[in-house]
């Protein structure tokens, strides 16, 4: 059900991705919550309506997670975004320590 209605908003070339690694020579970063979905998504909103400081904003956008949170139709797009990334996170951890092994000297972290 969510694939249907959420994944044109997670696409992610593996591959791609995989490269970045080997170019960046550090290991991937954690996958992210689904409150960091919404709260970057939701800082955009706001910072193109008001001019606000980042303070006010994230005041704003803490508010409005704590004021949605029980409202699956709304969160469950953040859920699945954050489902998404720590699927992605998992291969190219994978991947990463699968390069570390095979070629030390190359990844250095």
């Amino acid at each position: 059900m969510w694939e249907q209605k959420y994944s044109q908003y997670f696409t992610v070339d593996i591959e791609e991705e995989k490269a970045k690694l080997l170019e960046k020579n550090r290991p991937p970063r954690k996958p992210l919550s689904p409150y960091i979905f919404f709260s970057q998504e939701k800082r955009k909103e706001i910072k193109a309506q008001k001019n606000l400081s980042a303070k006010q904003i994230m005041k704003m956008v803490s508010k409005h997670w704590q004021d949605v949170k029980e409202n699956k139709d709304i969160t469950e797009k953040y859920e699945y975004l954050s489902l998404r990334d720590r699927e992605l996170y998992a291969i190219l951890r994978k991947f990463w320590k699968k390069e570390k092994e095979d070629f030390p000297d190359k990844c250095n972290s």
